[in-house]
């Protein structure tokens, strides 16, 4: 049997899962040049059969994210996974995630997270996603369907530039975002291998629908992108219905 995911040879992909009662085990591996990797994970089913809970560990040993057409530039991922998912038929997930020795690199440089701890909410009317780590942090959650953020956003941003705008809040929904980065040798020239500097100092947006009201803050001190150097870079919005 021959398996290929963007030009990669995945053949050597094993899964083997086994149900016993009410619990649940699977594996899956594969050893192949771009994704190397194994996965261990067993959970039970509980008695309604309207969810299923795992405890799961993986270990990454080798992951091209370029190769596998992931990312336009040389990344690679290594590490071990420890973490919790439960899903719900009610199409709701739950997920908490540590990993240890969690390291990218390209040809030039690499970088080993100290701690690297993620959990989250998704579901199909509200997301929650909390990153806490030594180089980035992350907290975001809103009720608004994933599939209507960016439609939403768009729609929001044109009413404050048009009068006849056909926006209208939607009562009880809202939007919180907050962004750390006390260590930027993760992005530049890293994941972003045209980023040679940043310092952020602040970077947050929120939004409730119910006073129509929209807040974004970042302060970013310095940034250095490809051929463009910046200093004091401050963006401070604040909107009240369709007044900016």
């Amino acid at each position: 049997t021959e398996l290929k995911f963007n030009g990669q040879d995945l053949s050597s992909l094993a899964l083997n899962a086994r149900v016993s009662g009410d619990s649940v085990f699977i594996q899956a591996s594969t050893a192949a040049k771009a994704l190397k990797l194994s996965l261990d994970a067993r959970g039970k089913w509980p008695g309604t059969a309207d969810s299923l809970a795992l405890a799961l560990r993986m270990k990454l040993d080798t992951v091209h994210l370029m190769d596998l057409g992931l990312m336009d530039h040389k990344l690679d991922v290594r590490g071990d996974i420890v973490g919790r998912a439960a899903f719900y038929t009610t199409g709701i997930g739950y997920f908490a995630m540590n990993a240890t020795g969690l390291r990218l690199s390209n040809d030039k440089k690499a970088f080993r997270f100290k701690s690297f701890n993620v959990a989250g909410r998704l579901g199909a009317d509200s997301s929650a996603i909390t990153l806490n780590s030594d180089a980035v942090t992350l907290a975001y959650r809103t009720n608004v369907a994933v599939d209507m953020i960016l439609p939403r956003t768009e729609e929001e941003i044109a009413s404050y530039f048009k009068t006849d705008t056909t926006f209208h809040p939607t009562p009880g929904k809202y939007m919180d975002l907050a962004i750390t980065l006390p260590n930027s040798d993760v992005l530049t020239g890293l994941v972003l291998p045209d980023l040679h500097a940043i310092a952020l100092k602040n970077f947050t947006g929120h939004y409730d629908s119910d006073a129509d009201e929209l807040k974004v803050n970042i302060d970013i001190p310095e940034l250095d992108y490809d051929s463009i150097a910046v200093t004091n870079l401050a963006v401070n919005v604040n909107a009240k219905g369709n007044a900016l």
